[in-house]
């Protein structure tokens, strides 16, 4: 099934309760960018855990209304979202989060995750087709894609885009890793270890 041959997955999502993000974002003064300072304010918040999550939710909201455009902010706020309501009921806020910030990989995993779950092959290779329009050439997008193919079952297709990560950028030692964690979980340590020995020797 090629990753680039389905219609578009889901248009924004709607604010509601769902998305407190959203409506922080919304609630935001525009063009405050976010200094060292606020990310490790943000930071701090999201690590604490002598506080329940729902406190530190509040703080990190109050933090994204003042830097509307800070995508780690958000992204920060949307995880503590979910240790505070569960994947399933965040799964808005990590699609208002893809939406606002497209080139966000873990949003797009969270997302892909969540369509395969619930939607099945086909939408969940829409999500693909959109990050995806084509074939990337950058080792960090060729990485992502191959983790996506295998992310909704497309075991072949991630093979070929891994192989392609590897001719392209040699060099490029994390593609060799999650390539051979992939093999791994597979169940095929052998491989793994074949596609580490190949990582060593490219590497140098």
């Amino acid at each position: 099934m090629p990753y680039d041959s389905l219609a578009a997955p889901h248009a924004a999502p709607p604010v509601t309760d769902a998305d407190p993000v959203l409506a922080a974002v919304l609630r935001g003064t525009p063009g405050r960018a976010a200094d060292a300072a606020a990310l490790e304010a943000a930071e701090a918040w999201a690590s604490r855990e002598d506080i329940p999550p729902a406190e530190a939710l509040d703080a990190l909201l109050a933090w994204v209304e003042r830097h509307p455009a800070a995508e780690r902010i958000q992204l920060l706020a949307v995880r503590v979202l979910e240790r505070v309501v569960g994947r399933k009921e965040a799964v808005e806020a990590w699609r208002g989060l893809l939406e606002r910030f497209p080139a966000s990989q873990d949003a797009f995993l969270v997302v892909l995750r969540w369509t395969y779950r619930m939607e099945g092959r086909a939408q969940a290779a829409a999500v693909i087709a959109r990050r995806f329009p084509a074939a990337p050439t950058q080792p960090a997008d060729m990485l992502l894609l191959a983790r996506a193919l295998e992310e909704i079952g497309e075991a072949a297709l991630a093979d070929a885009a891994f192989a392609r990560l590897s001719d392209a950028h040699p060099a490029y030692e994390l593609g060799w890793l999650m390539r051979a964690q992939s093999e791994e979980r597979r169940g095929r340590p052998w491989r793994a270890q074949e596609v580490l020995l190949s990582g060593l020797a490219a590497v140098g």
